[in-house]
Formats: C-alpha cells, structure tokens, sequence
C-alpha cells in the first residue's frame, strides 16, 4: 500500500546462511524508486546498513561514510575541534554554523516520516554494546555528532554555562523527531549527544591551555 516513505514496494533478499543481504525499493509499478536522501535501497555489509543507489553500487555519501567508518568519523571530529579552536573568528564562526546545519541534517532533513516512536529507557543498549557492531558504531556516532559543537561553542564562550546548549540542542532534536514522526526519540541520544558536546568542550579548553604553555615556553 502507498505510504509517506514515497514507495510502495520493499524487496528483501537474503544470503545463502539465511541473513538479510539487501533491501531495495519499488513503486506501484514496480519501477525503482528512492527515499528523500535519493538512496534506492540498503546493503547491509558486516552489519552496516549502506545505501544504494539505482545500479546497485553503494552510494558515496555522507550517510555511508559515517555508518561504515566509525573510527575515521572520530579522526575528523578531532580535525574539526582543532579548526573550530585555530581559525580566525569569521571563519570559526561559519564553520559552527555550517556543523549545526549538518546536525541538523542528519538527524531530521530528509527523513521519512512516520508514526512517533520513543526509546526512553536510558542505557538500553549495553547488552548488545560488546557483541554488535551497528550497536558499538550508532553509539560512537551519537557521541561524535555533538564533540565538534562543544569545541566550537568554547571557542566563543569558554564558561562551563554554555554547555546547556548541546543539551538543549538534541532535547529539540528528539522532541522533533517525536512530533513528526521523523526518527526514534530516545533517551540514550540525548545522552550520547549531551556527552559528546562536553567532551568537545573539554577537548577543546584542553588544547587552548596546552596552546598557551606553548607560548610562555
């Protein structure tokens, strides 16, 4: 049947030991159609969802750098927190606003909506946390997502009262998320993403102070 997602047909395909291999999507009429971030179905390689696109290659997208490559997505979360602190204050100032533009992206543009999904229990993850990877790369994503924006807002305003802000920020997020049907609110990324704003920030007045002793030296 029609549904908001833009299709109406969900092909599923399995490997030989019976394990989910590949979704791809269809119209009415059984022509291929793509989801709102223009993928055409999911691979699911070592337990990482990858989009797809109409030829059936993986897509070279953001979305599959961040799902496939968790630890590298780390490495350029530190670039970013050392940029947000070195760059002049123009250049920091619309880098910050380029990396909360993205925030929101990832976590609410170009989403298929649906019906309003919660998660509340905190922590729920930690039994799978050792024993999945899209467990282990979902968790270090949450965290990751918000380091630069706590880099970047000590940049500004180095006092601990501004981390309300991360906070405040993914508590929107979620509370949208919930309203529209756009993604699960969960309590674990309020969490997570709260966490990843203080480290940032914390990384950030760290390299500042070790900046400084440079200098006096």
């Amino acid at each position: 049947a029609p549904n908001k997602a833009g299709y109406t047909i969900l092909r599923r395909s399995y490997d030989a030991e019976g394990k989910l291999y590949e979704d791809r999507y269809y119209d009415g009429e059984g022509r291929p159609t793509a989801t709102s971030k223009g993928q055409y179905g999911v691979r699911y390689v070592n337990g990482m969802a990858l989009q797809i696109n109409r030829f059936g290659w993986i897509k070279l997208s953001a979305d599959n750098l961040i799902n496939g490559f968790p630890h590298m997505v780390v490495m350029v979360g530190v670039l970013l927190c050392i940029s947000m602190t070195l760059l002049p204050p123009k250049p920091r100032a619309l880098l910050l606003a380029a990396y909360v533009v993205f925030i929101f992206y990832e976590t609410l543009m170009f989403r298929e909506s649906g019906d309003p999904r919660t998660a509340l229990i905190p922590f729920s993850y930690l039994k799978q946390f050792a024993l999945e990877y899209t467990v282990r790369a979902e968790v270090i994503n949450n965290i990751w997502l918000f380091i630069p924006l706590g880099a970047g807002l000590y940049s500004f305003c180095p006092k601990r009262k501004v981390l309300w802000l991360p906070f405040a920020l993914t508590l929107f997020i979620e509370t949208a998320q919930f309203a529209t049907g756009l993604g699960l609110a969960q309590t674990d990324d309020v969490i997570g993403n709260t966490l990843g704003g203080i480290i940032g920030f914390l990384m950030a007045g760290q390299f500042k102070k070790n900046e400084r002793s440079m200098e006096v030296d």
